[in-house]
């Protein structure tokens, strides 16, 4: 590899004459820090490498960094008391889990603060207490349902606060009101970006 070993020798031969008429270079980094660099000092001498914090990730998109990626799904089922449901929140990777919540009536908050049905039934809200960080961004990735929920056909998600809001439809379009199925589960998977 002549080439390359040639640029080296080039580059340390311009080092050394920047040396030649300076003591000393200071380089400033765009975090505000210095590192002042002699003829003798290695850069492992000037700035422990070890000490140094890995740079922060940005999913692309908008280009913010510190934004998180997560996947999870809610499972839904009849409550223990008549007209209402329950609800668990199981992370599929990287997302928020929490124990099912029974007992979730319409137009209610659940006794966690984590989910909201509204006063119809064809709305969930994931609410931002459930949340780690704030949510920018959702999408539902998959539906699940057993064979007694057949008019059940769409969810359409939304960014709500820094939580997440499911609409219920059936395949035409119509409301659903969730708190009118038997028995079995309906499970809805959703990916999301949260703040952090």
């Amino acid at each position: 590899m002549p080439a390359q070993t040639g640029y080296l020798d080039t580059l340390k031969s311009v080092a050394g004459k920047v040396f030649t008429y300076l003591a000393s270079i200071t380089l400033t980094g765009a975090d505000g820090k210095t590192i002042t660099c002699t003829q003798d000092t290695s850069l492992d001498e000037a700035v422990a490498m070890s000490s140094k914090q890995a740079k922060t990730l940005t999913i692309a998109g908008d280009g913010t960094a510190g934004r998180v990626l997560r996947m999870a799904f809610i499972n839904i089922n009849d409550g223990t008391n008549a007209g209402t449901i329950k609800i668990t929140m199981i992370s599929e990777w990287n997302g928020d889990a929490h124990e099912v919540e029974d007992n979730i009536a319409k137009g209610a908050t659940s006794a966690s603060g984590f989910y909201s049905v509204s006063a119809g039934g064809n709305i969930i809200t994931i609410l931002d207490a459930a949340i780690t960080g704030s949510v920018v961004g959702a999408a539902h990735t998959g539906l699940f349902k057993d064979s007694n929920h057949a008019t059940f056909a769409q969810v359409r998600l939304n960014k709500s606060g820094g939580g997440i809001l499911m609409l219920l439809c059936d395949a035409a379009g119509n409301d659903v009101d969730i708190t009118n199925f038997t028995t079995g589960t309906i499970t809805i998977k959703f990916l999301y970006v949260t703040s952090a």
